[in-house]
């Protein structure tokens, strides 16, 4: 398989408090990859800065190779969030 998604050393912080510190990881084409953590750990401040809506983070997102944010090609990446019907079934 090829790589077709990098994060490298991606670190957030909110003001003095870190959320998150030097997150690395791949994701070969036709895999599958689970994001898991307690409440609060930054799963979903993870996926946004991925899909490009929180731009305030260090490291770096590479796409095919392509640095997400520093290269003159543009990607589009979807992140949606549970509805509340969904959130309903699972109780």
């Amino acid at each position: 398989m090829s790589l077709l998604f990098s994060c490298k050393n991606l670190s957030k912080y909110f003001y003095e408090t870190k959320l998150f510190e030097n997150i690395s990881f791949d994701i070969e084409e036709n895999s599958i990859f689970q994001i898991k953590g307690q409440n609060g750990t930054g799963k979903t401040t993870l996926l946004k800065i991925i899909a490009g809506l929180d731009a305030d983070f260090d490291g770096d997102i590479l796409y095919k190779n392509s640095n997400l944010f520093n290269d003159k090609t543009r990607y589009c990446l979807l992140y949606t969030s549970p509805s509340p019907r969904d959130r309903q079934k699972s109780r």
